[in-house]
């Protein structure tokens, strides 16, 4: 049997996470939603735990900010190579994503056949 690409979805806000969570899920990934970040420390163990194909990366969260989160794995040697999709509905998407080291961007709010695209690219 085919391994489920595993994405990871990292959001404060619960509406968005539960609707791209169930999107994911219904396309057939496993998915491991968490709603916002409390430390860089808890989320390098969930990236351990979880072992993700894929993050999407929220940028504005009221604990740790996704550029921090998006530099911190981009520095680990295992966790450098896992492909980030910065999410944000901030006008400097694209800067911030730059910036931080992510893979790439995708502004919220998005078409679903854009989310879907930039899913595929990388998995």
């Amino acid at each position: 049997m085919a391994h489920l690409k595993k994405i990871m979805i990292v959001d404060d806000d619960a509406d968005h996470l539960l609707a791209v969570n169930l999107i994911f899920q219904r396309k057939g990934y496993e998915v491991r939603p968490l709603l916002g970040c409390e430390s860089l420390e808890m989320l390098r163990e969930e990236v351990r735990r979880f072992r993700p194909d894929l993050i999407f990366m929220d940028h504005d969260m009221p604990v740790v900010c996704g550029s921090d989160a998006v530099k911190m794995l981009k520095s680990h040697p295992v966790y450098r190579r896992i492909p980030i999709v910065y999410f944000s509905a901030h006008d400097r998407i694209e800067a911030l994503a730059r910036a931080a080291g992510a893979d790439t961007w995708l502004k919220k709010p998005y078409v679903l056949n854009r989310l879907m695209e930039v899913t595929e690219q990388f998995l």
